[in-house]
């Protein structure tokens, strides 16, 4: 079962090739770590490698998001699965020296430890409005039943930071600093495979304010398949029984069963 153990956050203004955070003790053996960061370049591959201080610089894996030229601002994601060498501190490395950076980890167990990975989503929200659920990620479609959907947001359009800001409809929220480049986290465990948004409210600045949003799905350990069921009609087998229609989600065929 996917569960939440822990959020660290940081934003800091001051220009830097890099942003680091830590959580106060090491990650347990086989916990997976995912973040999201904001950073003030216009393009999201600025953003070239993430790591701790365990297995180097570029020990996670980047998925680079959304760029904001209007506001010159990125927000990107990264993930680090089956963290095994007792790793609590964070880095995100650029490729030139940028201001206002904000960095976000949380820590989860029950993730899936290869490839974790299922689908991301990112856009860029101008004056989205005050109503519930006004800033989105854009939908996709999750593959696995039981994913873990992990959701950032930052703020770029004003001075008001994140204060304001809420979850959600559905999600709940799992950490959040209220600096300028701040960087907020939510998540919620989707049952069944399907089309997923991550959301989010600014009932005070949403008019006015402009946002990057970000949305990763990560596959359980015990991750299947979801989605429509699939038919396959079997021919009848070689000693004479007959044949008949396999329903399911699947994953793979036994040809030995067209030979018996």
């Amino acid at each position: 079962m996917v569960a939440f153990v822990r959020s660290t956050t940081i934003a800091i203004s001051a220009t830097s090739t890099k942003i680091t955070t830590n959580f106060t003790t090491a990650v347990a053996s086989g916990n997976a770590v995912f973040g999201f960061v904001g950073y003030g370049h216009a393009s999201p591959t600025t953003f070239v490698s993430v790591g701790n201080e365990k297995s180097g610089a570029s020990s996670g894996t980047v998925v680079n998001g959304i760029g904001n030229g209007t506001n010159n601002q990125s927000f990107s994601g990264f993930y680090f699965p089956n963290v095994t060498n007792s790793a609590s501190s964070f880095t995100c490395s650029f490729n030139s020296a940028l201001g206002f950076r904000g960095l976000i980890l949380n820590e989860y167990s029950g993730i899936s430890t290869v490839t974790p990975l299922d689908v991301s989503a990112f856009s860029s929200n101008a004056s989205p409005g005050t109503a519930a659920s006004a800033i989105r990620s854009g939908a996709t479609t999750t593959i696995f039943n039981g994913d873990l959907i992990f959701g950032g947001v930052t703020e770029i359009g004003g001075t008001a930071g994140l204060g304001p800001v809420s979850s959600g409809a559905g999600y709940t929220i799992r950490g959040k600093s209220t600096s300028i480049a701040a960087v907020a986290s939510e998540d919620v465990v989707q049952p069944s495979a399907g089309a997923t948004t991550v959301t989010w409210t600014d009932s005070v600045n949403g008019a006015s304010g402009t946002y990057l949003v970000g949305l990763m799905s990560f596959k359980a350990t015990t991750a299947a398949a979801g989605g429509a069921q699939s038919r396959i009609r079997y021919p009848a087998n070689m000693d004479g029984s007959s044949g008949g229609v396999f329903y399911g989600n699947i994953l793979h065929y036994d040809m030995t069963k067209l030979c018996h």
